[in-house]
């Protein structure tokens, strides 16, 4: 599988595909090593349903990357002024809310646990500014040092100050996506279309892999220096790994291989124990109704509940062992169809900037929920978040195509 998975990412020249098939064969590769005791060995049944769902993700990938594409002006996000302005009014009171919490609660960055009594509310209204990067790197217009700095780095801190690590790279992992693509269309319309991008460059590889890294690493090691639930970096290498791993390779990879070996792991417990709730509502889509009024519990905890479980947070089973709950062997459908939504916003945004943000936002929540294995509010929130800043760019309105074809370079 990890064979079939690297022969698409190198060989199809659609971009789509590369980035689709590189995400595969990172969580089939690390997670997938038995070279732990962490939640388990995984077992070969667990392995043929990846492995079934990864095909059928394939051959959708196959599919769209043969369609022809045809040349046209492509149409730009429109810019004004409210959206400026609104974009430094949603940071300011993104911006507020995290003062608030921290004076109430005190420095939640150390001390994970307190991020569960948060209102839901309030911890959306938070996260909410890490969209604002997607809109903002694509405007056409002249960006200093100062844009970066407000338009770029200032919306993830909110989210990051509160603990929400995943989204963060998520979003940069975005930006560098949206970034690619842009250097991949000014080589393919060439001469053919009057057109100027920011080249994506090995220091903004380099700048967004260290942000993530940093984001991922530091957040991982404080929590558990902080925690009173989770136990030590140090304890988690001697009690799960085999001692003639040299240790140093496994404090480079232990965040990333502990959180995707966790929902491999709960996964692989659910296939082989085949594990069902007796939810009214499929399992999937339960956290939808959390936001209803009264105590609601989330379907992590109530699998938590199932299975067992360290701490407040909720389990994460990835998508294909969240959907087994509920459908059984349908889940190794459920990735496929997601992504045939997917290539087509991709082959609209080959042509339109405003597809572009929808396309490269759907390609993150995917990797969250593929990860995750629950539908989230948070993916419909996005979705509003976005939509808003569209429209106040006018780009929704009827405009003809001089007005979103102009060119203008942009100096970094």
């Amino acid at each position: 599988m990890t064979l079939v998975l690297s022969v698409e990412m190198l060989f199809n020249r659609d971009v789509n595909s590369k980035i689709i098939s590189s995400f595969l064969f990172l969580y089939f590769f690390i997670p997938f090593l038995n070279i732990s005791s962490y939640r388990g060995n995984v077992e070969f049944k667990t392995i043929v349903l990846y492995s079934i769902s990864n095909m059928f993700i394939i051959l959708v990938l196959i599919f769209f990357s043969k369609k022809k594409k045809r040349l046209k002006e492509i149409k730009y996000i429109r810019q004004n002024v409210n959206l400026y302005l609104f974009a430094v009014l949603h940071l300011i009171i993104s911006y507020s809310f995290v003062a608030f919490l921290y004076l109430k609660y005190g420095n939640i960055l150390t001390n994970q646990e307190v991020r569960f009594v948060i209102s839901p509310s309030i911890g959306y209204i938070i996260k909410s500014t890490i969209y604002i990067p997607l809109i903002f790197i694509l405007l056409k217009t002249r960006k200093s040092y100062l844009y970066y700095i407000v338009f770029i780095l200032l919306p993830l801190f909110p989210a990051f100050l509160i603990g929400s690590r995943g989204s963060v790279i998520m979003i940069v992992l975005g930006v560098l996506i949206i970034l690619f693509i842009m250097m991949i269309e000014k080589r393919i319309y060439l001469n053919k279309i009057n057109i100027h991008y920011k080249e994506l460059t090995k220091k903004d590889i380099l700048v967004g892999m260290s942000l993530s890294g940093i984001v991922l690493y530091s957040i991982f090691y404080i929590r558990r220096m902080g925690s009173k639930v989770y136990i030590s970096s140090s304890e988690l290498v001697e009690k799960y790994f085999d001692i003639s791993i040299p240790p140093i390779f496994i404090y480079m990879i232990l965040p990333l291989y502990l959180n995707l070996r966790e929902t491999v792991g709960i996964a692989n417990k659910i296939i082989v124990e085949d594990l069902k709730t007796d939810s009214v509502i499929p399992m999937f889509f339960l956290e939808l109704f959390t936001i209803l009024p009264g105590k609601q519990i989330s379907p992590g905890v109530t699998l938590g509940n199932l299975i067992g479980k360290s701490g407040d947070a909720g389990l994460t089973p990835g998508i294909i062992g969240g959907v087994y709950l509920d459908f059984g062997y349908l889940s190794v459908f459920v990735p496929a169809a997601l992504i045939l939504l997917i290539s087509y916003l991709y082959r609209r945004s080959l042509l339109d900037d405003n597809f572009k943000v929808l396309y490269v936002l759907s390609v993150i929540q995917f990797f969250h929920i593929y990860h995750r294995g629950f539908l989230k509010l948070e993916y419909l929130v996005s979705f509003a978040v976005i939509f808003i800043y569209l429209s106040l760019s006018g780009s929704f309105k009827h405009i003809n195509n001089e007005n979103t074809t102009h060119s203008i370079s942009i100096n970094s």
